[in-house]
């Protein structure tokens, strides 16, 4: 006996990110389909996801002894998830019926028919959105935590009236000057709903700001002679098992090509791959989650979007790829590298690879919170089981819009301020042990498709801009649902870090872009001790 399982959303595989619509809805009529086998319903039922499609009505006869369904398919234009299960025991229905009401779900389409001695059942089960609920900060004044610091004031009163202002649930400021940390503070709230202030180490997820981590552990192997920046990197992956590329364009990339997002991905043109692990899951045919090795191995049999080399490109595949680089060179798995190499030699011990689900968050680690709160079926609850079940379980959009762990290399890692000082502070120090000023100079250089008159550009994993001296400003900044992160190293020593626990600001602006100018200023205006 058959049992067909599907899930179908817009994003093109899996209930994972619904936002994620794409497509013209207008660009096709109802499809009404009759007499299909089950086998030739299957057939058509997988074309749906990837065209955003949505069944609308379901119909099961007995034509002959056998079952043959009637389907009404029309453009998903609701942008709703839902998923469809055909040919079920009346059990199976009944306890498949329960358990999706329960998680959102409504049954909007239903059938059965009697072929044989056994009656058997299908259903459509849509989950149409929840009105999403707006943040509401407590009305009093914004908690501070952490040492008073006179002459960063300023810094003070900036943050406390910029979350005030842009309706921003809480952040963390750490500054340092030349590795020393002098200030360290918490604004407003961990979590707003339990009113719990925001602690000056309290753990964020970092976004892109795992991207420098990533750079300077592939620049300390290049410091160890184990790695060349212009390696290629295809001679790498096939050392640690994985396949002959279909596009030759491939074995063009080299480790610098990465670094510097010239790799020949363009999410522009094609959907970011970090963010449709199902897709890979599917075409791989994997019974578990998609993991970043997985992701690559898909990569490698699709085409690249340009030529590597000759263009930017912003590509968090590229460094997805590069943590595969450091497994293959060090021989051992990419976050135990950063672990042994980075994060212990300096006392990074609030920094570690997060995890998608609010139960499996640290113990310092914030509540995420968005402008507008909903509620959407997680895609790790849509993973058929060993019985080909699934049992979707609403999340807020932090917990399972998308995958965490598959980010890894790229966007996975979750820290605190004052560690994220250290780090930077130590990017600088000859004596700490990371990198050389050698190879400091080669992960900061003007890439060649760069013009020589830019103002700025991104290097190996920063964004640089020179200072007109021999020194650099370097930053990074990262968002994901819920969380927005800046990081930056000045030309006179002094470094900062600021993590948010909200994503944007009430506006819809990327809360890193916003503070970066004010944040600057108020620093410049404390700084007597710069040449000390």
């Amino acid at each position: 006996m058959i049992r067909i399982v599907l899930v179908c959303s817009i994003c093109g595989g899996a209930v994972h990110c619904p936002v994620l619509f794409s497509g013209d809805e207008n660009e096709h009529e109802a499809e009404r389909l009759r007499g299909l086998t089950l086998q030739e319903a299957s057939e058509r039922l997988e074309r749906c996801a990837p065209e955003s499609e949505i069944v609308t009505q379901l119909a099961v006869k007995a034509v002959r002894r056998r079952v043959r369904y009637e389907l009404t398919i029309e453009p998903n234009a609701d942008k709703l998830s839902w998923l469809i299960l055909l040919n079920l025991s009346q059990q199976e229905f009944d306890e498949s019926d329960r358990s999706h009401t329960a998680a959102g779900y409504q049954l909007t389409a239903s059938g059965s028919a009697k072929a044989g001695r056994e009656r058997r059942y299908s259903g459509v089960w849509v989950c149409h959105p929840k009105p999403a609920r707006p943040l509401v900060l407590p009305d009093e004044p914004v908690p501070v935590t952490g040492e008073t610091v006179e002459r960063f004031t300023p810094v003070d009163v900036l943050m406390r009236t910029f979350l005030a202002e842009k309706n921003v649930a809480g952040a963390t400021v750490a500054i340092a000057h030349h590795g020393k940390l002098l200030y360290s503070r918490g604004f407003g709230w961990s979590d707003v709903e339990s009113r719990m202030a925001m602690s000056p180490r309290g753990e964020l997820r970092i976004a892109s700001l795992s991207k420098p981590i990533t750079a300077v552990a592939v620049m300390m192997l290049v410091d160890n002679q184990r790695l060349k920046p212009d390696d290629h990197v295809i001679p790498l992956l096939k050392s640690a098992g994985l396949d002959e590329p279909s596009d030759d364009r491939w074995n063009q990339i080299t480790v610098r090509h990465l670094l510097q997002h010239t790799g020949g991905w363009d999410r522009d043109e094609t959907p970011d791959p970090m963010f449709h692990p199902m897709k890979a899951r599917d075409a791989l045919k994997l019974n578990r989650f998609a993991r970043p090795r997985d992701i690559v191995a898909w990569q490698l049999t699709q085409p690249l979007n340009f030529d590597p080399g000759t263009r930017e490109a912003y590509a968090n595949l590229g460094y997805c790829v590069l943590g595969r680089v450091i497994e293959a060179v060090a021989g051992q798995p990419y976050d135990q590298f950063v672990r042994e190499h980075i994060l212990n030699p300096l006392g990074m011990d609030s920094t570690r690879l997060g995890k998608t689900r609010l139960e499996n968050r640290g113990q310092r680690e914030v509540y995420y919170h968005m402008q507008n709160e909903e509620r959407l079926p997680a895609f790790w609850s849509m993973i058929p089981n060993s019985e080909g079940r699934r049992n979707p379980v609403e999340v807020s959009r932090p917990y399972g819009a998308s995958d965490l762990e598959i980010m890894d290399a790229h966007g996975g890692w979750v820290s605190s301020a004052p560690d994220l000082v250290t780090f930077v502070s130590a990017v600088f120090d000859d004596n700490a042990g990371l990198l050389s000023a050698e190879t400091r100079s080669v992960m900061f250089e003007r890439p060649d498709h760069v013009d020589p008159g830019a103002g700025y550009w991104y290097g190996c994993g920063w964004l640089v801009r020179p200072t007109g001296r021999s020194d650099v400003n370097v930053w990074h900044n990262g968002r994901l649902d819920g969380t927005s992160s800046l990081l930056v190293r000045r030309w006179d020593g002094y470094a900062w870090a600021v993590l948010f626990n909200t994503d944007v600001a009430a506006s819809g602006d990327a809360l890193h872009g916003l503070i970066d100018s004010p944040l600057h200023r108020a620093i410049r205006a404390n700084r007597a001790d710069r040449l000390r």
